[in-house]
């Protein structure tokens, strides 16, 4: 379940914000003028995305290798 809020107010409730992210294992959306901007996740959920792009890479490095052969 993801939250949206304001620039403004996740300026103004960072703390609070940072605390449900990492209790609830949510994320949050943050708005510019009504605009999706960018997403507050917990270091976990970077960590998982971070493991399954390296994940990705070497699948397509392997695969490019053995097309090469």
């Amino acid at each position: 379940m993801s939250r949206t809020v304001s620039a403004t107010e996740a300026r103004r409730q960072l703390g609070e914000l940072m605390r449900l992210i990492v209790e609830s294992n949510e994320f949050v959306i943050v708005q510019r003028r009504g605009i999706p901007k960018v997403a507050i996740i917990s270091i976990e959920q970077y960590n998982e995305i971070e493991r399954r792009q390296e994940t990705q890479r070497s699948i397509r490095q392997e695969s490019a290798e053995n097309t090469r052969k």
